[in-house]
């Protein structure tokens, strides 16, 4: 039924919830498992603050390392439970967006994801990433809270 199932994670305990629900339905599916994570894109209006000290350079690089790191726990998790799992980071404006396109990329077929709660003003600025996936995916989503 399900090959390939992405699992998009930002490095809190929800997205590792929804990674504890992932690898045992990828054992009993013998599917394998694609963690990933998209990084927020540099804001361009910090190019115009004088005062910012971090670089568009730097700001990729300690967050890639930062997310090297949990998606290579995630990577071994899936591992020492006998789930092949592969991984991959992309910069993106809207995390909605990059998880949709990168489960295309990937031939994913199910994409199990946490339901990442914003509250006050941000829920209503900003919206729901996982909403947004519901919304733009071609294929099912099963959400985690």
């Amino acid at each position: 039924m399900f090959h390939q199932l992405l699992v998009p994670l930002d490095g809190t305990d929800a997205s590792l919830k929804a990674l504890d629900v992932a690898i045992p339905l990828a054992r009993a599916l013998e599917a394998k498992i694609h963690v990933f994570h998209a990084i927020p894109s540099y804001p361009a209006r910090a190019y115009l603050a004088a005062l910012i000290h971090s670089t568009k350079a730097l700001y990729e690089e300690e967050a890639a390392a930062h997310a090297g790191t949990f998606l290579g726990e995630a990577r071994d998790r899936a591992t020492a439970a006998g789930i092949a799992c592969s991984s991959s980071i992309t910069f993106a404006p809207h995390a909605d967006e990059a998880i949709v396109a990168t489960a295309a990329e990937y031939r994913c077929d199910l994409i199990v994801m946490a339901s990442f709660r914003r509250g006050g003003i941000n829920r209503h600025l900003l919206g729901s990433d996982t909403y947004g996936v519901l919304i733009h995916s071609d294929i099912p989503v099963m959400v985690c809270s």
